[in-house]
């Protein structure tokens, strides 16, 4: 008489999951990669599921986050012990914030002329509409001009200045014109 024996591994349960970051920040267009680590480490089955509350704000594959638009979502990853049993899943999150980064500065209305002794105000907009940090820092490039104070330019002595406004958030977009002062 033959007997047949087959020995099967135990299972291994996973206990747990962690994310190498709790929170991350990205700009639209940009990624950012998360770590799982499943416990214990010898778990039978180690696959984890990554998922996003939020598509439209940032979409997850594999673990490389993939930021959309501005806004918050959670990134969830679940590692499961082979069942569709669900209940015993383990899973961790990491909050990822988009932001929309600045990519033009315009002036608005400036103007071309102002007398010693009075102001005038100049305004200047941000592109995009949504960009998350719209602040902006306002220049003359001879204060003795024109003096530049939150948007407001004020006539100082007699002569053409230039004023520059740029975005605080990308000192790389910024806007100018000329400015003349007249005597009184």
């Amino acid at each position: 008489m033959e007997v047949s024996v087959t020995v099967t591994s135990p299972v291994v349960p996973v206990t747990g999951v962690k994310l190498d970051k709790a929170t991350a920040t990205a700009e639209a267009s940009k990624t950012v990669k998360l770590t799982a680590t499943v416990e214990p480490a010898d778990a039978t089955d180690r696959t984890v599921k990554w998922t996003s509350s939020d598509e439209k704000v940032a979409t997850v594959k594999d673990g490389t986050v993939t930021a959309v638009a501005a806004g918050t979502a959670t990134i969830t990853a679940t590692a499961t012990n082979g069942t569709t049993d669900t209940a015993d899943d383990k899973s961790a999150t990491c909050t990822v914030t988009v932001t929309q980064p600045v990519t033009g500065v315009t002036l608005a209305s400036a103007p071309a002329r102002v007398w010693v002794g009075k102001s005038a105000a100049a305004s200047a907009t941000v592109e995009p509409d949504n960009a998350t940090h719209k602040d902006l820092t306002w220049k003359s490039s001879d204060e003795s001009v024109p003096k530049m104070v939150d948007g407001e330019v004020t006539g100082v002595g007699a002569g053409t200045a230039t004023i520059t406004v740029t975005s605080v958030a990308n000192p790389d977009v910024s806007a100018t014109c000329a400015v003349t002062v007249s005597g009184e």
